[in-house]
Protein backbone atom coordinates (compact mmCIF):
# COMPACT_ATOMS: atom_id res chain seq x y z
CA UNK A 1 0.00 0.00 0.00
CA UNK A 2 1.09 3.60 -0.67
CA UNK A 3 2.18 5.81 2.36
CA UNK A 4 -0.15 8.52 2.22
CA UNK A 5 1.59 12.36 3.12
CA UNK A 6 1.27 14.16 5.79
CA UNK A 7 -0.96 17.40 5.22
CA UNK A 8 0.43 20.44 5.10
CA UNK A 9 0.61 23.12 8.07
CA UNK A 10 -2.32 24.70 8.52
CA UNK A 11 -0.64 28.28 8.94
CA UNK A 12 2.76 29.33 7.39
CA UNK A 13 5.70 30.02 10.38
CA UNK A 14 5.17 32.89 12.39
CA UNK A 15 6.85 34.60 15.36
CA UNK A 16 6.34 33.35 18.87
CA UNK A 17 3.78 35.11 20.67
CA UNK A 18 5.56 37.89 22.28
CA UNK A 19 8.60 37.87 20.12
CA UNK A 20 10.11 41.21 20.07
CA UNK A 21 10.68 41.08 16.57
CA UNK A 22 6.62 41.22 15.90
CA UNK A 23 7.48 45.29 16.95
CA UNK A 24 11.07 45.56 15.94
CA UNK A 25 10.32 43.90 12.33
CA UNK A 26 7.45 46.75 11.26
CA UNK A 27 8.43 49.70 9.06
CA UNK A 28 7.12 52.97 8.16
CA UNK A 29 4.97 53.15 5.05
CA UNK A 30 7.24 53.39 2.12
CA UNK A 31 10.57 51.60 3.21
CA UNK A 32 12.09 48.17 2.07
CA UNK A 33 13.76 46.01 4.43
CA UNK A 34 16.07 43.34 4.20
CA UNK A 35 16.27 39.91 5.45
CA UNK A 36 18.89 37.40 6.72
CA UNK A 37 19.36 34.53 9.35
CA UNK A 38 17.65 34.31 12.70
CA UNK A 39 14.25 34.38 13.84
CA UNK A 40 13.73 37.39 11.64
CA UNK A 41 14.04 35.63 8.60
CA UNK A 42 9.61 34.73 8.61
CA UNK A 43 9.16 38.10 8.43
CA UNK A 44 9.69 36.89 4.52
CA UNK A 45 6.31 35.80 5.02
CA UNK A 46 4.66 38.91 6.17
CA UNK A 47 4.27 41.08 2.46
CA UNK A 48 3.80 44.14 4.89
CA UNK A 49 7.07 43.94 6.11
CA UNK A 50 8.68 44.48 2.27
CA UNK A 51 11.46 42.08 3.29
CA UNK A 52 12.99 41.98 -0.45
CA UNK A 53 16.66 40.84 0.08
CA UNK A 54 18.12 37.56 1.97
CA UNK A 55 21.67 37.15 2.38
CA UNK A 56 23.88 34.45 4.21
CA UNK A 57 24.67 34.40 7.62
CA UNK A 58 26.78 37.72 8.33
CA UNK A 59 26.64 39.02 5.22
CA UNK A 60 23.06 41.18 6.24
CA UNK A 61 23.40 44.58 4.64
CA UNK A 62 26.37 44.13 2.79
CA UNK A 63 24.34 43.19 -0.48
CA UNK A 64 23.23 46.68 -0.48
CA UNK A 65 26.26 48.26 -1.41
CA UNK A 66 26.38 46.90 -4.82
CA UNK A 67 22.63 47.20 -5.26
CA UNK A 68 22.17 50.64 -4.30
CA UNK A 69 23.63 52.29 -7.46
CA UNK A 70 20.94 50.73 -9.55
CA UNK A 71 17.79 50.92 -7.36
CA UNK A 72 15.45 54.10 -7.18
CA UNK A 73 15.19 52.98 -3.44
CA UNK A 74 17.77 54.98 -1.58
CA UNK A 75 17.79 53.62 1.57
CA UNK A 76 17.32 50.24 3.07
CA UNK A 77 16.48 48.88 6.60
CA UNK A 78 18.34 45.81 7.76
CA UNK A 79 17.13 43.25 10.14
CA UNK A 80 20.11 41.83 12.22
CA UNK A 81 19.99 39.64 15.10
CA UNK A 82 22.54 39.92 18.29
CA UNK A 83 23.84 36.38 18.17
CA UNK A 84 24.76 36.88 14.34
CA UNK A 85 26.15 40.33 15.04
CA UNK A 86 28.52 38.64 17.25
CA UNK A 87 29.47 35.95 15.23
CA UNK A 88 30.31 38.05 11.47
CA UNK A 89 27.31 40.79 11.26
CA UNK A 90 29.55 43.26 12.37
CA UNK A 91 31.81 42.97 9.38
CA UNK A 92 28.74 43.53 7.55
CA UNK A 93 28.08 47.05 9.35
CA UNK A 94 31.82 47.75 9.29
CA UNK A 95 31.67 47.00 5.26
CA UNK A 96 28.78 49.30 4.71
CA UNK A 97 30.37 52.09 6.37
CA UNK A 98 33.41 51.63 4.34
CA UNK A 99 31.91 51.57 1.11
CA UNK A 100 29.81 54.92 1.67
CA UNK A 101 26.33 53.28 2.26
CA UNK A 102 23.35 54.68 3.06
CA UNK A 103 21.16 52.24 5.35
CA UNK A 104 20.06 51.51 9.10
CA UNK A 105 20.73 47.86 10.65
CA UNK A 106 17.87 46.97 13.12
CA UNK A 107 19.81 45.27 15.44
CA UNK A 108 17.13 43.31 17.82
CA UNK A 109 19.15 43.13 21.01
CA UNK A 110 17.14 39.55 23.07
CA UNK A 111 19.71 38.18 24.85
CA UNK A 112 19.69 34.68 23.62
CA UNK A 113 19.87 32.74 20.13
CA UNK A 114 16.67 32.12 20.18
CA UNK A 115 16.24 30.11 16.68
CA UNK A 116 18.25 27.16 17.83
CA UNK A 117 17.01 27.04 21.39
CA UNK A 118 17.99 29.82 23.47
CA UNK A 119 22.11 29.83 23.66
CA UNK A 120 23.76 32.52 24.85
CA UNK A 121 25.92 34.18 22.21
CA UNK A 122 29.87 33.25 22.04
CA UNK A 123 31.33 36.80 22.28
CA UNK A 124 28.34 38.27 23.44
CA UNK A 125 29.08 42.21 24.95
CA UNK A 126 27.14 44.40 27.25
CA UNK A 127 24.54 46.64 24.98
CA UNK A 128 26.82 49.90 26.07
CA UNK A 129 29.89 48.39 24.54
CA UNK A 130 28.28 47.35 21.52
CA UNK A 131 27.12 50.81 21.03
CA UNK A 132 30.26 52.30 21.52
CA UNK A 133 31.75 49.70 18.95
CA UNK A 134 29.18 51.06 16.75
CA UNK A 135 29.96 54.25 16.87
CA UNK A 136 34.34 53.64 16.49
CA UNK A 137 33.26 51.66 13.90
CA UNK A 138 31.73 54.84 11.59
CA UNK A 139 27.81 54.79 12.29
CA UNK A 140 26.62 57.74 12.13
CA UNK A 141 23.68 57.82 14.73
CA UNK A 142 22.45 55.24 17.19
CA UNK A 143 18.82 54.62 18.61
CA UNK A 144 18.07 52.59 21.05
CA UNK A 145 14.55 51.49 22.57
CA UNK A 146 16.18 50.43 25.97
CA UNK A 147 16.15 51.26 29.67
CA UNK A 148 19.81 49.59 30.16
CA UNK A 149 21.07 52.31 32.64
CA UNK A 150 24.81 52.31 31.10
CA UNK A 151 23.44 52.82 27.44
CA UNK A 152 21.48 55.80 29.16
CA UNK A 153 24.54 57.11 30.83
CA UNK A 154 26.11 56.78 27.71
CA UNK A 155 23.60 59.10 25.89
CA UNK A 156 23.93 61.62 28.63
CA UNK A 157 27.25 63.00 26.67
CA UNK A 158 27.18 60.73 23.46
CA UNK A 159 25.34 63.59 20.95
CA UNK A 160 24.92 60.26 18.21
CA UNK A 161 23.60 58.31 20.80
CA UNK A 162 19.32 58.58 21.34
CA UNK A 163 17.36 56.71 23.83
CA UNK A 164 13.60 56.47 22.52
CA UNK A 165 10.83 54.46 23.98
CA UNK A 166 8.41 52.11 22.29
CA UNK A 167 6.29 54.85 21.12
CA UNK A 168 9.18 56.42 20.00
CA UNK A 169 10.16 53.81 17.48
CA UNK A 170 8.17 54.49 14.30
CA UNK A 171 9.02 58.36 14.26
CA UNK A 172 12.97 57.26 14.78
CA UNK A 173 12.83 54.93 11.84
CA UNK A 174 11.23 57.96 9.63
CA UNK A 175 13.94 60.37 10.82
CA UNK A 176 16.83 57.56 9.88
CA UNK A 177 15.88 56.63 6.76
CA UNK A 178 16.38 60.36 5.95
CA UNK A 179 19.95 60.28 6.95
CA UNK A 180 22.96 59.47 4.56
CA UNK A 181 25.37 56.54 5.85
CA UNK A 182 25.01 53.79 8.38
CA UNK A 183 23.09 54.20 10.98
CA UNK A 184 21.82 51.79 13.65
CA UNK A 185 18.53 50.78 15.76
CA UNK A 186 18.69 48.90 18.68
CA UNK A 187 15.54 46.79 19.63
CA UNK A 188 16.54 45.95 23.20
CA UNK A 189 14.18 42.93 24.46
CA UNK A 190 14.76 39.84 26.09
CA UNK A 191 12.90 36.67 23.86
CA UNK A 192 9.41 35.83 24.57
CA UNK A 193 10.45 31.92 25.07
CA UNK A 194 13.88 33.06 27.34
CA UNK A 195 11.20 35.33 29.03
CA UNK A 196 8.98 31.87 29.96
CA UNK A 197 11.95 29.64 30.74
CA UNK A 198 13.13 32.06 33.37
CA UNK A 199 9.84 32.39 34.93
CA UNK A 200 9.25 28.51 34.86
CA UNK A 201 12.68 27.92 37.11
CA UNK A 202 11.45 31.12 39.47
CA UNK A 203 14.96 33.12 38.00
CA UNK A 204 12.31 36.10 36.26
CA UNK A 205 9.16 36.92 38.18
CA UNK A 206 6.01 36.40 36.76
CA UNK A 207 4.20 39.23 34.90
CA UNK A 208 1.73 41.06 37.54
CA UNK A 209 -0.23 42.30 34.59
CA UNK A 210 -2.15 40.41 31.29
CA UNK A 211 -4.44 41.84 28.34
CA UNK A 212 -7.62 40.66 28.59
CA UNK A 213 -9.87 40.82 25.89
CA UNK A 214 -13.83 41.15 26.74
CA UNK A 215 -15.60 38.73 24.54
CA UNK A 216 -18.72 40.45 25.49
CA UNK A 217 -18.17 43.78 23.20
CA UNK A 218 -15.72 42.60 20.94
CA UNK A 219 -16.75 43.40 17.91
CA UNK A 220 -14.23 40.94 15.95
CA UNK A 221 -12.58 44.07 14.23
CA UNK A 222 -9.71 41.91 14.51
CA UNK A 223 -7.27 45.39 15.03
CA UNK A 224 -6.08 43.67 18.03
CA UNK A 225 -4.12 41.11 15.52
CA UNK A 226 -2.90 43.57 12.84
CA UNK A 227 -1.53 45.88 16.21
CA UNK A 228 0.18 42.92 17.98
CA UNK A 229 0.83 40.05 15.37
CA UNK A 230 0.30 38.04 18.02
CA UNK A 231 -0.32 34.34 16.69
CA UNK A 232 -2.17 33.30 20.50
CA UNK A 233 -5.46 35.22 19.64
CA UNK A 234 -8.13 33.47 18.48
CA UNK A 235 -11.88 33.69 17.46
CA UNK A 236 -14.54 32.90 19.58
CA UNK A 237 -18.02 31.48 18.36
CA UNK A 238 -20.25 33.83 20.88
CA UNK A 239 -24.20 34.27 21.20
CA UNK A 240 -24.08 36.69 18.73
CA UNK A 241 -21.46 35.57 16.13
Amino acid sequence: ARASLAAEPSRAPHFCSGCPHSSSTKLPEGSLAGGGIGCHTMALLMPEREVRLLGAMGSEGAHWIGLAPYTEARHLFQNLGDGTYFHSGRLAVRACVEAGSTLTFKLLWNGVVAMTGGQHAVGAKSLAVVVRDLLSDGVVRVVAMSDDREVAALAAYEPRLQVVERRGWDAAMRDLRELAGVSVMIWDELCANEKQRLERRGVRARPSARIVINEDVCEGCGDCGVKSSCVSLRPVVGALG
